[in-house]
């Protein structure tokens, strides 16, 4: 503990081309999070106000976990054989885009949970690339990855509470509005990304073999666990609130401090 200290306190030098791209990196965390910070807070609200009953809205979102178990190691895999951090991270906001602006022109139970396993398949993975693109740049200094990630919380925390003025000033849809606004200043952030080269060059079969390790195991098992008992929680929140009588900015309080 007292050499990881000593390490925080170290100053930090790195090239500028770095010192870009880790600056980039913040944008992006800050961009993405408050990204989730919308459809965390307000999508299912947004759901329940147009009539879906709260077994479908469970539906829907359990798909995000189910589809992001397929969609994530693809990405990945793809980001480290190929290398292709800059043009993953744009089609991934491109597509945010086009599905979000497509959500709110269905009432529709099925499309719906269509749109929103092709929405789950592009961003989902995004964190673990952003994660992986990170440390890459931090190299010798891995300590420092949660001064990154920290403007994740902060872009998490911003938009959650501020949307809940704007919805309930201009309706739920506003949603999908400031949405698509944080994704468009994601994929100019992730252009701005220099290329970064492939990290993996093993045969595939025995990186997988490494996912059979114990330690893996219960890591894994450990963290299934977990995300049932907080997608439960974060899955109905809003909507609980709502029920109580409580207003969206109300919501948008709740998951502030609870990102906090």
């Amino acid at each position: 503990m007292a050499a990881l200290l000593q390490k925080l306190r170290s100053p930090v030098s790195f090239p500028p081309e770095t010192r870009h791209d880790l600056f980039i990196m913040r944008l992006l965390f800050l961009c993405m999070f408050g990204g989730f910070g919308i459809t965390v807070s307000y999508f299912n609200l947004y759901l329940n106000s147009i009539g879906l009953s709260t077994p479908q809205i469970g539906q829907i979102a359990a798909v995000a976990p189910i589809i992001g178990m397929i969609g994530g190691p693809i990405w990945g895999l793809i980001n480290d054989r190929l290398g292709m951090l800059r043009p993953l991270l744009s089609m991934m906001a491109i597509g945010a885009i086009l599905i979000m602006a497509a959500i709110p022109q269905f009432n529709q139970f099925l499309p719906i949970l269509l749109l929103w396993m092709a929405m789950s398949f592009v961003t989902n993975p995004v964190v673990t690339l952003l994660s992986g693109g990170t440390m890459r740049l931090l190299r010798e200094r891995p300590e420092l990855y949660g001064r990154q990630r920290f403007w994740g919380s902060v872009g998490f925390i911003l938009t959650s509470f501020l949307m809940g003025y704007v919805t309930q000033a201009l309706g739920l849809r506003w949603l999908f509005y400031g949405y698509i606004a944080v994704m468009v200043a994601f994929l100019i952030s992730a252009l701005q990304l220099r290329p970064q080269p492939a990290t993996i060059q093993q045969p595939l079969l025995r990186e997988l073999k490494k996912l059979m390790q114990p330690a893996w195991i219960i890591f894994t098992v450990s963290m299934i666990i977990v995300g049932i008992a907080d997608s439960g929680m974060m899955n109905y929140l809003g909507i609980y609130i709502s029920d109580l009588g409580g207003s969206p900015t109300i919501v948008g309080w709740s998951f502030s401090i609870f990102a906090l």
